[in-house]
């Protein structure tokens, strides 16, 4: 008499916990460079020597904004199942 495990998926397997950390690091990375990469069209040199204001458009914080909610809420529960797994 024998048995068969069947070791495909374990319920230790940490991957879906990390590709959720890989998520919202990766999240949290574009919400800060887009901004700055807004920023980054606007600026001239002809600008910078007339003293002119950088200003941040409004769907660029929307944006941002939403971005930021998913990098929390995906980085929290990556955690959070990463912990519970171990």
């Amino acid at each position: 008499m024998s048995r068969t495990v069947d070791h495909s998926r374990s319920s230790s397997d940490p991957v879906p916990a990390l590709a959720l950390l890989f998520v919202g690091l990766t999240t949290l990375c574009l919400a800060v460079l887009y901004p700055l990469q807004q920023l980054a069209a606007q600026v001239s040199v002809t600008g910078m020597l007339s003293g002119a204001v950088l200003v941040i458009p409004a769907e660029t914080l929307v944006v941002v904004a939403g971005l930021l909610v998913i990098s929390a809420s995906a980085t929290t529960l990556g955690v959070l199942v990463l912990f519970l797994r171990l």
